[in-house]
């Protein structure tokens, strides 16, 4: 057997221990994709070259595919990351090798096929289809080309040799060969699931975003594998009840346009899960900045932040640029308009936190650009369903606005002992932790109070002043939570949207 091996443990030993730069090998990655795709228009001619779409259709595939394919190794194989990903991208080439053995098949043999990718509703039953990749509906010039087939077999033949040479184990390598299989026959059938559920185009821009979330789901799964402790830590510095409450004022957004006119579509569902993920990221931005910008406040205040935990500071910043990035990408496939609220939402949290302007110093007045985010996810939900922003009456956009910028001072109280130690003028710092406690109850009350904007209903506006009174209650209470005022405010507009919905 080692003599078997012997030939294919050298080249992967040799591609293994090279030093070279690691985006070396994503320069042969972008290579053997940006050349496939050309070379793919030219030989099906089913799209033109300037469909820019199809080119982004086919590059989000490969790299969605890849990053499964290192998870699938890994799983498999008991390597670093960083090796496996050498091995995989140094073959990336091989995908080449489709649309040259096709264009010669077309041109030499008159034989053409229909579409590269499995069509259930034309190639027959999506299961069955399964055990018949390589079976004898060839004749029929329908499912994968010839090219396709031989590739693919190239593709799963290397992945078993990689899992034998690493492991000296055949059942492992036949394990990873029908892993792989099912990997890529998943990724080639599901755009037509998706063109039966959501009634798109093979081809559609929207399965971009599908393709860049299959990727993101790989992308966490890989830096979870090799950054376990920090992930854990970034997890739980997400701050969830505070995402909750930004996720939730979209969702209202969308419930109160439902209500007044908007409509939904299943062919922009995808739009939605895009902008929670866009604003779940783009808020765990607004953490990290915060987090960077607030060391000696958090040293006297909140001690167990990643920042004060011995999370490498250079490593933190370097994924906040990442995380900030995901946010951007994920709105701007979602849709244009959604990309230019999320970019506002984000830099206002920035101007917030950090310096220059560091808002945050301003006495009162420095919740203002949060409570412009509040709104923006507001008239976001609103756009979502199509309900024209004129339609929000005035009083709904100063309540959120002049309301916003006061009640939101309540977060400075958890921090009055490190703001007062940094010398950052807060409510609580300017007037005294129990005056502001009671100034800033009194005021989410009257918030509560207010409810009407917001329902007809006489039992959910009865429940409102009921939250509202809690609300001062947990406020002004000696011991303080965070988690009980979002949490109750929170409750407040799940009822409220429920009330409208239904």
């Amino acid at each position: 057997m080692s003599k078997i091996l012997a030939l294919p443990h050298s080249i992967i030993s040799k591609i293994e221990s090279k030093n070279s730069p690691f985006f070396y090998f994503l320069f042969v990655f972008f290579f053997s994709i940006v050349v496939r795709n050309f070379l793919e228009v030219i030989t099906y001619r089913e799209i033109k070259l300037s469909d820019w779409y199809a080119h982004m259709h086919y590059s989000t595939y490969y790299l969605a595919l890849v990053g499964w394919i290192i998870i699938l190794l890994k799983v498999f194989v008991k390597e670093k990351t960083e090796t496996i990903a050498k091995v995989v991208l140094t073959f990336m080439p091989i995908i080449i090798i489709c649309p040259i053995i096709d264009f010669g098949v077309h041109q030499f043999a008159d034989f053409h096929q229909v579409l590269g990718y499995l069509s259930p509703e034309l190639h027959g039953n999506f299961f069955s289809q399964y055990f018949l990749f390589f079976g004898n509906h060839i004749g029929e010039k329908l499912g994968p080309s010839i090219g396709y087939r031989i590739e693919v077999l190239f593709v799963l033949i290397g992945l078993a040799i990689y899992i034998w040479v690493k492991t000296e184990n055949l059942i492992k390598a036949f394990l990873g060969f029908l892993a792989l299989y099912t990997l890529i026959y998943f990724f080639c059938s599901t755009p037509y699931v998706l063109k039966n559920f959501l009634g798109l185009s093979p081809y559609s821009p929207q399965l971009v975003p599908y393709y860049l979330l299959l990727t993101l789901i790989s992308g966490l799964l890989i830096f979870y594998s090799n950054f376990k402790k920090e992930t854990l830590i970034l997890i739980k510095d997400f701050r969830w009840l505070r995402l909750g409450f930004y996720e939730l004022i979209f969702l209202f957004g969308l419930v109160y346009g439902l209500t007044n006119g908007g409509i939904i579509k299943a062919s922009i569902i995808y739009q939605g899960v895009f902008t929670l993920i866009a604003i779940a990221f783009s808020w765990k931005y607004a953490v990290m900045i915060n987090n960077l910008e607030d060391l000696k406040i958090d040293a006297v205040s909140n001690p167990s932040r990643p920042l004060l935990q011995n999370f490498n500071t250079s490593f933190y910043k370097t994924i906040s640029w990442w995380v900030l990035a995901i946010s951007m990408v994920f709105s701007l496939y979602a849709d244009v308009v959604i990309w230019q609220f999320i970019t506002i939402f984000s830099l206002n949290y920035f101007i917030y936190s950090a310096e220059p302007l560091r808002l945050k110093r301003i006495p009162i007045l420095s919740k203002l650009p949060i409570a412009v985010n509040i709104l923006l996810l507001f008239l976001l939900g609103n756009i979502y369903v199509g309900n024209n922003t004129s339609n929000i009456p005035n009083e709904i956009i100063w309540f959120i606005i002049i309301g916003g910028t006061f009640a939101l001072n309540v977060i400075d109280i958890k921090d009055f002992e490190g703001d007062k130690k940094a010398g950052i003028k807060t409510l609580p710092v300017l007037i005294g932790l129990k005056p502001a406690k009671f100034i800033l109850g009194i005021t989410f009350l009257v918030g509560h109070l207010l409810g009407f904007l917001f329902t007809d209903s006489s039992t959910t506006y009865f429940v409102l002043v009921g939250l509202g009174i809690l609300q001062l209650i947990f406020i002004t209470s000696k011991k303080y939570s965070d988690s009980k005022v979002v949490g109750t405010f929170l409750i407040a507009i799940l009822i409220t949207a429920l009330e409208k919905f239904f």
